[in-house]
């Protein structure tokens, strides 16, 4: 498994470059809080673009510039739509509250971003349903893998390592 925070950081520290009231947004996404199987690598990166970016944010105060972070849900684009398609992560979803995995319109997450940044937020949270995971993340892990335990996430992994999924 390889991870690499290299582009994350260069993306962040290359965009800090801005005014002093100014600002810049990164996207980390709730994969910085709950960390599904079969995407280590991918919520790693996520998991390491918050955290440069709360630093960021420490840091640039001083200046009086905002950094914050947005944290979506599942979007429905046609990555998302394919990747839901797939046997395993269909597999996954049967398990887990749809409120989770409902995809959120497109419309609804440039509306909430919107919004975030009018208010110069820290933090944007679209759905807002999703707060307490965020918040809550070491519980919502508890959770989610209990969930993935009850779908068969072992012979999951396995059917998919085989190339049977």
């Amino acid at each position: 498994m390889k991870v690499s925070l290299v582009d994350a950081d260069e993306k962040v520290v290359a965009e800090q470059d801005f005014e002093t009231s100014g600002g810049q947004l990164d996207e980390p996404k709730l994969a910085a809080a709950v960390h599904a199987p079969m995407m280590g690598p991918y919520t790693a990166a996520k998991a390491g673009v918050e955290a440069i970016t709360d630093a960021l944010r420490i840091e640039s105060a001083a200046r009086g510039a905002g950094v914050g972070c947005a944290y979506f849900g599942f979007i429905d684009t046609d990555m998302v739509r394919d990747a839901f398609a797939e046997s395993p992560t269909q597999r996954l979803r049967a398990q887990a509250p749809a409120a989770l995995t409902r995809p959120l319109p497109v419309a609804a997450a440039a509306q909430g971003l919107e919004r975030g940044i009018e208010r110069r937020a820290r933090r944007i949270i679209v759905p807002r349903s999703a707060i307490p995971i965020l918040f809550g993340g070491r519980l919502f892990q508890s959770l989610f893998d209990a969930g993935a335990r009850r779908a068969g996430i072992g012979e999951i992994v396995r059917d998919v390592e085989s190339g049977q999924a």
